[in-house]
Parts: structure tokens; C-alpha cells; sequence
């Protein structure tokens, strides 16, 4: 809903979403792959079919009444198929209907891995994905991932991502720098 929008969410870095997801158990690792590979909001999510893992899955994006269509790789293809094995059968791929319940778990996860859970939504997924399509292929290759229908969207949308980036940046400099002044001590 409207509500991660009000504040800034940050993207989780590539080694956070990375160890997020390697470091989670099922049906957590799944769920958080699923949503940083596909970049879909969690509403659309929500309603992906509980079936086995389509090669290619036409999503009608609730947001937007745009369509948009995702390919599964193998590696998806399998986190697909071991969440769709997960638990009792379903109506639905994501076992809990409750988007809340995503976000308490994305913020309890990362608390637990040590990864800085400020601004951390599930909708930080999203905004990784961006930032990864990003910086793999340019703006046009995250326009197209994210289905924005303007250049303008998606540069805003990354441009606020990596704004944090750059505070990691100086968070960086600055504790790299404290290193020698407190060895000397």
C-alpha cells in the first residue's frame, strides 16, 4: 500500500541481499529471492499462482494495469519450485496473505544477520532490483526490469536509491580513516 512511500525504504546493497537471502531458512530464502529477482511489488506477489515454476509468467501488475512479463531462470526456477513445495498445498505461491507479515520479517531477518535495519521494508527488495538491473545494464535495462513507463520514474527511483549508497560511501571513508588515528593511541 501507500504506506512505504511516505518514507524513503533503501535498497538492501548487493552482499546484504546476498547474505539475506543465503543466510535465511525456508520459506524466508525463497520469498526474499523471488522478490529481489522479479522486482515486484509485494501486492503482485501476493498473487502469484501456487503451481510449478512457470518458464515465463505474464504479470498484471495491480498498481498499474500494466502488464509485465518475467522470465525464470534456472536458479529461479528453483527457489520457485522448493516455496511452492513448501507447506500444505495453497491457492497461492506466498503462504501468508498478510503484507505486514513481510515487512516484520524482512526488519526481524536482518536485525538477526546484523544488517542495519534502517529504512529496510520489504519493498527495499524492490529497489535492489533496481539498483542491480541498474548497475548491470544502465538505466534503460532497470526501466524495463522495473516496467516503468518513463525514463524520469526510473531515475528518480534509483537516484533516491543510491543516495544511500553514498552515505555507506562516507560511513566507509571515515571508520577506514579512524583505523590508524586509533592504533596509535
Amino acid at each position: 500500500g501507500g504506506l512505504e512511500m511516505n518514507i524513503t525504504t533503501r535498497p538492501l546493497s548487493t552482499e546484504e541481499a546476498v547474505m539475506l537471502i543465503l543466510k535465511s531458512r525456508s520459506p524466508w530464502k525463497e520469498i526474499f529471492f523471488l522478490a529481489l529477482f522479479t522486482g515486484l511489488r509485494i501486492s503482485d506477489l501476493l498473487d502469484l499462482p501456487y503451481e510449478d515454476c512457470p518458464d515465463m509468467l505474464v504479470i498484471s501488475e495491480k498498481k498499474t494495469g500494466k502488464t509485465n512479463p518475467i522470465d525464470f531462470t534456472d536458479l529461479a526456477n528453483g527457489y520457485w519450485n522448493s516455496l511452492y513445495k513448501y507447506g500444505k498445498p495453497r491457492e497461492f505461491l506466498f503462504p501468508y496473505r498478510d503484507p505486514s507479515s513481510y515487512r516484520k520479517s524482512i526488519q526481524s531477518h536482518c536485525k538477526k544477520l546484523g544488517i542495519d535495519t534502517y529504512r529496510i521494508a520489504f519493498h527495499s527488495l524492490r529497489k535492489s532490483h533496481a539498483v542491480i538491473a541498474y548497475r548491470e545494464g544502465g538505466l534503460l535495462q532497470a526501466k524495463s526490469t522495473m516496467n516503468h513507463s518513463s525514463i524520469r520514474v526510473t531515475e528518480k527511483y534509483i537516484e533516491t536509491a543510491l543516495k544511500f549508497d553514498a552515505g555507506k560511501v562516507y560511513d566507509h571513508i571515515f571508520i577506514e580513516g579512524m583505523k590508524p588515528l586509533q592504533e596509535k593511541k
